[in-house]
Parts: C-alpha cells; sequence; structure tokens
C-alpha cells in the first residue's frame, strides 16, 4: 500500500474512478502512514478515530463517484 503515497492527487483520483482503487484502501495506507511516521514528526495532533474514518470510506465507495475529490 505504501506505493499508493508515491503517487500524486491526480493519478489516486484517477484510480479511484477507473475503480482501480478504493476509498477505504486509500485511507487505510494512509492512516498507516501516520502510525509509521507521525510519531517522528508530530504533525498530527489530533486525528478522528481510524474506524470512523474507514467507515466515511466505505460510505463513499458504496455511493456514486462524486468527483475528483471523491
Amino acid at each position: 500500500m505504501s506505493e499508493l503515497l508515491d503517487k500524486d492527487a491526480v493519478e489516486i483520483a484517477a484510480l479511484i474512478a477507473g475503480g482501480q482503487l478504493s476509498a477505504r484502501e486509500m485511507m487505510q495506507a494512509t492512516l498507516e502512514r501516520i502510525d509509521q511516521v507521525n510519531p517522528q514528526v508530530n504533525a498530527i495532533v489530533s486525528l478522528r478515530d481510524g474506524d470512523d474514518l474507514l467507515a466515511e470510506a466505505d460510505a463513499a465507495d458504496a455511493g456514486p463517484h462524486r468527483g475528483p475529490l471523491h
């Protein structure tokens, strides 16, 4: 999953729009990177619950695609 985070936003949006990547997969990769890096950089001070974020990603995947910021 870490290779996803090397892609730019345009590439990620195209993968989601094309069905090759789900919002859940992207959110999971993002949460994993935060867990790996944030202890060293302390950039995230407050983070919403990961389960809530994954549930929102699931809802986005279940609904119609809403554009590049889906």
